[in-house]
């Protein structure tokens, strides 16, 4: 247990126990004051101002605030030793786009044919669901998952296919005057009983290699 407020003289500055680090994306910060649990975010654990707020909120007190150099040296000396608190993979970033992704190529809105793709369904043929990458970060996006990158994306879905497996080219299909065209998608193992079934990829005559 450590004063607050590096060289403060007020006799009215809280406690602060340890700080545990709950390891989702985002992280979450539980910090005893006084004896009572304090949940915090990033941004309010950094932030004095934040953080003084977040006492009035949760614990109907409002300390002392103390300056940004005090605060900084003071959370600096309690994460070196903070309880880290490891949490289910579906509480990580990854762990919540590969649920996503599961609700995506297996919901109702599926393509019936090849050509649906372009119309942002998934593709189910051979053992691997193809789609088109900005139809699935619309679909991410609509359930709330905004805050990462196409280049995430992409490293997860290969990661899903495996290392050394190709995970994007081209997807051949019909036009409506019996012509043959091409588009750009990206594909993952098909999803069946569970979200860890593995697929090998297999060629077929949709695809044209690069």
């Amino acid at each position: 247990m450590q004063k607050y407020g590096i060289g403060s003289s007020l006799e009215d500055v809280p406690q602060i126990g340890a700080i545990t680090i709950m390891l989702a994306e985002p992280r979450k910060y539980f910090m005893s004051i006084d004896g009572k649990n304090l949940t915090l975010s990033g941004e309010e654990l950094q932030n004095p101002h934040l953080w003084q707020r977040a006492c009035m909120e949760q614990l109907d007190v409002m300390p002392p605030k103390p300056s940004p150099k005090d605060w900084q040296q003071l959370i600096n000396s309690m994460l070196q030793t903070a309880t880290k608190q490891e949490v289910p993979r579906e509480l990580t970033w990854a762990g919540k786009f590969e649920n996503l992704l599961h609700a995506f190529c297996t919901s109702h809105v599926r393509a019936v044919a090849p050509e649906e793709v372009l119309l942002g369904k998934p593709w189910t043929d051979k053992g691997k669901t193809s789609f088109k990458i900005e139809a699935l970060e619309k679909f991410l996006r609509n359930n709330d998952f905004k805050k990462v990158e196409t280049s995430d994306l992409q490293n997860w879905i290969q990661k899903i296919n495996g290392k050394d497996v190709k995970c994007n080219g081209h997807l051949m299909y019909y036009k409506e005057d019996g012509s043959r065209s091409s588009t750009r998608v990206w594909w993952v193992p098909e999803f069946k009983d569970t979200q860890d079934v593995k697929v090998e990829i297999e060629e077929d005559k949709y695809d044209i290699p690069f």
